[in-house]
């Protein structure tokens, strides 16, 4: 009787699943590099990843150019490789393949902590500073919260679009996501360049959305984290991809006018006739349940053009941490630039 070889049953099974394995590689990555679990809106077959509202987030593809950087075409996508991968993986201009040096823009904050840290972050992104007025960020905004894909504006904290252009204020108007009724100084006079025009601020936003966020606070509601609008006599929540984007900002307006402005982030959900705003322990929440996106990066570079400052939390995550989070005692490194 011819004895069964077991061994070269084995090796033959281990090298069918390899092959198989490649080709699966190969089908997932055709598309053009996409993410694995990545989901096609337009795809009836795939499977929703985010609960029973699909209409929570809008996705794209982020289109790679040939120099590796992402290119983004279309409204804020979901993409969470970016949280890691989000600096220099985008071109500076959207238009143009050249990369900011970002390590040495924040190169004088390196090997900080605490006070120390938030002062140079202030500084660095204070000392080069060249305000707009507030007329002229009604343009900045046509080029920062561009959607091209339809040709319009994205509206911020509901997710609506609105005409490409500035019609006056009909169909979109500007939105100080920092309140502007809790201590941001300024006219909004076309002609006055103060706080109150400092675009990293300002969000393209449809009026009656602006009018029901009013000056409230930014908060969970308590009893259903994923609703969406007012939810008490002082506080707001937007959809959940435009969470972390809002406490992004909030966080650069603490760090770049706390001092000068006398403003500040509370730990609670303060009065609305107050100069701090909350709530701190929910936008830490907000700034890690959605991570950045090449939407937010691309906008954060259109804005550098004009106003020469960036957003440092757009593009180190994680000063958060080290600035309002559980990092404050140590020492920031410099964090992590992607080179493609």
């Amino acid at each position: 009787m011819m004895k069964f070889d077991y061994l070269r049953l084995l090796r033959y099974i281990v090298f069918v699943f390899a092959i198989t394995c490649v080709a699966c590689d190969e089908d997932e990555m055709k598309d053009g590099g996409l993410p694995p679990d990545y989901v096609d809106p337009e795809d009836p077959t795939d499977e929703d990843p985010i609960g029973e509202d699909p209409t929570v987030y809008n996705y794209i593809v982020p289109q790679v150019g040939s120099d590796g950087r992402i290119a983004v075409l279309g409204t804020p996508p979901m993409y969470t490789d970016t949280a890691t991968k989000h600096v220099v993986s985008v071109a500076y201009d959207i238009d143009a393949s050249k990369a900011y040096d970002l390590a040495n823009y924040y190169k004088a904050a390196n090997g900080k902590s605490g006070d120390a840290l938030k002062t140079a972050i202030a500084y660095i992104i204070s000392n080069e500073f060249v305000g707009k007025t507030y007329g002229e960020a009604r343009y900045v905004l046509e080029e920062a919260d561009k959607n091209p894909l339809e040709n319009s504006v994205w509206c911020f904290y509901e997710e609506n679009t609105a005409n490409a252009n500035w019609d006056g204020g009909t169909t979109w108007n500007r939105e100080h996501v920092w309140a502007r009724s809790r201590g941001v100084d300024g006219n909004t006079d076309n002609s006055e360049i103060s706080m109150a025009s400092d675009i990293h601020n300002l969000k393209a936003e449809t009026p009656s959305v602006n009018s029901n966020k009013s000056n409230y606070n930014f908060a969970y509601k308590p009893s259903d984290k994923a609703f969406v609008g007012t939810h008490s006599s002082k506080a707001y929540a937007p959809k959940v991809s435009a969470r972390g984007d809002a406490a992004r900002i909030m966080f650069y307006m603490a760090v770049k006018y706390g001092e000068s402005g006398g403003i500040e982030i509370s730990d609670e959900v303060s009065a609305t006739n107050s100069t701090s705003q909350g709530n701190l322990v929910d936008l830490l929440m907000w700034h890690t349940e959605d991570p950045v996106d090449p939407f937010e990066v691309r906008r954060n570079n259109v804005i550098f053009k004009y106003q020469k400052n960036r957003n440092p939390f757009i593009d180190h995550p994680e000063l958060v941490d080290h600035i309002f989070g559980d990092k404050q005692n140590q020492k920031w490194n410099g964090g992590i630039v992607y080179n493609p």
